[in-house]
């Protein structure tokens, strides 16, 4: 997956960009909002990276339909379904 993230972002940006990838739990909140510690907690380990993008297995849905991204522009943030 970071190979074909990585080819993403040269494909679409024409220059190369590191791309880490990390296993962890993410959480939701009781409104089923995902908590973004697990990106905060990315963030300190990667203090110079700029963006973190979550990507669940768990299908999500909004006003009946389904949630595909979910972005946090003050954080730079995006998760991923």
């Amino acid at each position: 997956m970071a190979d074909d993230l990585a080819a993403g972002v040269k494909n679409e940006f024409g220059e190369s960009s590191p791309v880490s990838t990390r296993t962890r739990l993410v959480r939701l909140s009781q409104d089923y909002a995902l908590d973004t510690r697990a990106a905060r907690s990315l963030e300190r380990e990667f203090p110079g990276m700029d963006t973190t993008v979550l990507i669940t297995e768990m299908p999500r849905r909004t006003r009946g339909r389904p949630l595909l991204t979910e972005e946090d522009e003050d954080r730079r943030e995006s998760a991923e379904v």
